[in-house]
């Protein structure tokens, strides 16, 4: 959209040609168009308005509050006004030159502005674009799209326009106070003046101890380093203390996210910790604590991925060798943890926990949870235990992905597991791994796949050797569910009851007795796909699921298929 500047009256207009002008203003307002050709544009006195149209101008606004206008550009722009230039990046058009302009318009791309030591007013028009005023009282207008407005020193009005778009204060190494609902940033000890913001959803400060306060729309705020502040609103909050010793109030919020996201420059804080001893307070709703970049830094600052101890009841999150900072938890109902050897007690709500890889330790305490385990243990004999508690709970093995049950897992380490539901109706979901399972009291589910990457549940025939169902009771109400996910043919699946040869599709099940007189039972259910080469017995794979010290007999009403 043309500036308005195009369409304000009070100004004398002056147009150049095709070819190359000198066009010289008045001493008052003016607005000096030269069109195409290499022009010199000279505002001389009063406020002016130059636009150099096509290819190498020069334009020099001379005394007054004068401006550049580059709005009908639709490719990026880089205007330096404290060096005096305007580029083009990414096409061949040779750099316009600029002196004594104050203000600057752009178009719809990507555009960058940077103002110099006067009171600038910087408009970036649609795109994506990064505003930084300088010194002076400035005036920053991203317009639609998402922008990044930067007043510098002094007192600046900043007005983010339509999309998400950040104000940065990284730079501050002093205390400052944003508050969106209020719509002002504040700077407490200084004389400075209060800055205002309009438009804005998101902020990140420096150094200083930072308040920052959210309003209606889903905030993003970094408090950087310093003991900072962060309070969300009624939308859905990312809240990131960064270093220091934060306070972190997710308000109505759906996420609190401590971590760091990897096209982020990491700081260097030898000798301290990543994220220091914060307070997250979820407030209402279903609030997350990611601690996915779990680390410390010492030395040469490298930072070392550490275990951590998190316990919903205690609220608290610690390292889990004793050293290192706190961290408060007040009103988190969720976890997503990184790939170490965590330890995990949940409260008693509905808490979702996602491990991460690792020979992680997870109860669910009460409610009814949903628990994610990793993929990969990190050393031969690692175990993973999976623990529901009270409530009726879903466990997930690694790779059991909670969206679809796509049950994907690596051929590579896989996890060692164990799953077990405790009180409650449970859903233990197999993935690829050795795993032991228990239900526990209730009428537990236990779900498994037929797809092809998935007839290594190492649930063997032979006791002992990589894992079992332990507990089935069909008295309880358990069942198990196989989920057909590879049937090229449409056939349908039929239980035949005891036999060890069952056809394709066909689910039966054998009894094996050791010399102890102690009976197994292992189900067999055909795939109809073939082995590979590397089976022991050519032909079908299978699926061999194994009941531990079970002697009943099973019926269909034991299984169900979907």
């Amino acid at each position: 959209m043309a500036s308005s500047l195009r369409r304000a009256g009070g100004y004398t207009r002056i147009d150049g040609t095709a070819g190359n002008d000198v066009l010289n203003g008045t001493g008052g307002n003016d607005f000096i168009r030269g069109l195409d050709g290499n022009d010199a544009l000279h505002g001389r006195g009063g406020d002016d308005v130059l636009d150099g149209g096509g290819w190498h101008d020069l334009l020099d606004g001379g005394p007054g509050s004068d401006w550049a206008l580059y709005d009908f550009n639709k490719t990026p722009v880089r205007i330096d006004l404290s060096r005096g230039f305007a580029r083009f990046p990414g096409q061949s058009w040779a750099n316009e030159a600029l002196i004594s302009i104050e203000n600057v318009e752009t178009g719809s791309g990507n555009d960058t502005l940077i103002g110099n030591a006067t009171e600038n007013d910087l408009r970036g028009g649609a795109g994506n674009d990064l505003l930084k005023g300088g010194d002076g009282n400035d005036r920053l207008f991203g317009g639609a799209g998402r922008d990044t407005l930067d007043g510098g020193g002094w007192h600046d009005f900043l007005d983010g326009g339509s999309g998400r778009d950040r104000v940065l204060y990284a730079e501050n190494t002093g205390p400052v106070r944003i508050d969106l609902v209020l719509g002002e940033a504040s700077f407490p000890d200084t004389p400075w003046g209060a800055e205002t913001l309009v438009s804005i959803e998101e902020a990140r400060t420096g150094s200083g101890e930072d308040i920052l306060i959210g309003n209606d729309a889903a905030n993003w705020f970094d408090g950087g380093a310093g003991d900072d502040s962060l309070v969300g609103g009624f939308g859905n909050d990312t809240l990131r203390g960064g270093a220091g010793d934060d306070t972190l109030a997710g308000g109505a919020s759906e996420q609190i996210d401590l971590g760091y996201e990897e096209d982020d420059p990491e700081p260097d804080f030898a000798g301290a910790l990543k994220d220091g001893s914060d307070l997250l307070k979820g407030g209402e709703g279903r609030d997350t604590a990611v601690y996915v970049g779990a680390e410390y830094h010492f030395g040469s600052g490298i930072g070392h991925g550490q275990d951590m101890t998190i316990d919903l009841v205690a609220g608290e999150a610690r390292w889990s060798n004793g050293g290192g900072p706190v961290d408060r938890l007040v009103s988190i109902e969720n976890l997503r943890l990184g790939d170490t050897d965590d330890t995990v007690f949940g409260d008693g709500k509905a808490n979702f926990i996602a491990a991460g890889n690792g020979a992680n330790v997870v109860d669910g305490g009460g409610g009814n949870d949903t628990i994610q385990g990793g993929t990969e243990v990190y050393s031969d004999g690692d175990i993973e235990i999976l623990k529901g508690g009270a409530g009726d709970d879903l466990i997930l093995s690694g790779g059991a992905f909670y969206n679809e049950f796509s049950f994907f897992r690596s051929y590579y380490d896989p996890t060692g597991e164990e799953l077990h539901g405790g009180k409650g109706n449970d859903t233990l979901v197999a993935g690829f791994g050795y795993m032991d399972m228990e239900g526990g009291a209730g009428a537990d589910q236990f779900r498994f796949s037929n797809a092809t990457r998935d007839f290594g549940y190492w649930l063997s025939e032979v006791r002992g050797h990589w894992g079992a169902i332990r507990d089935f009771d069909p008295a309880e109400g358990d069942v198990f569910c196989i989920e057909i996910e590879d049937n090229p043919d449409g056939l349908t699946p039929t239980f035949i009851g005891e036999s060890n040869e069952p056809g394709i599709f066909e689910l039966s099940y054998v009894r094996k007795e050791d010399g102890a007189g102690v009976t197994d039972t292992t189900m067999l259910f055909n795939t109809g796909v073939e082995a590979n080469n590397y089976a022991e017995d050519p032909g079908y794979a299978m699926l061999r699921i194994t009941l531990e010290d079970y002697s009943g007999s099973l019926s269909s009403d034991d299984f169900a298929f979907v």
